[in-house]
């Protein structure tokens, strides 16, 4: 799954423990979990990719630079305007993927500084399903 989401002049891009991609246009200087605004996600196919389960890779790429963040679908995944990706295991409707490697504040700082300019970023999402180990 692709899609596109913009940056802002307020992206601080510094939570500890989460990172979020939203449709919403305006960002104050309280989102420091908030990659990215504007996106055009379309929620009916995340719902449904979440709801498989599995491993995700979500890449980032923004004039040449990319970064990527991987974790575990959360299969209730359920909201419309925003997705949220965190390190702990903490799952709301909000959450597309727990135990992540990263969150906003290890996002690579070039990417985090054409985002503060507005730029557009490009989102790749893959999945894996879990395979049962024997």
């Amino acid at each position: 799954m692709r899609f596109k989401a913009y940056g802002h002049q307020n992206i601080l891009a510094t939570h500890k423990n989460t990172l979020e991609i939203t449709k919403a246009e305006h960002l104050t200087l309280n989102g420091d979990c908030i990659l990215a605004v504007k996106a055009d996600f379309n929620f009916e196919e995340l719902k449904k990719l979440a709801q498989k389960g599995g491993q995700m890779k979500m890449t980032f790429t923004c004039e040449g630079i990319s970064d990527t963040v991987e974790g575990t679908l959360n299969s209730e995944f359920k909201d419309e305007h925003e997705i949220v990706l965190r390190l702990g295991e903490y799952a709301s409707e909000r959450t597309l993927a727990t135990r992540c490697d990263k969150a906003a504040k290890h996002i690579k700082r070039e990417l985090v500084e054409l985002l503060k300019k507005g730029k557009q970023l490009e989102v790749h999402l893959e999945i894996s399903e879990f395979q049962s180990k024997q």
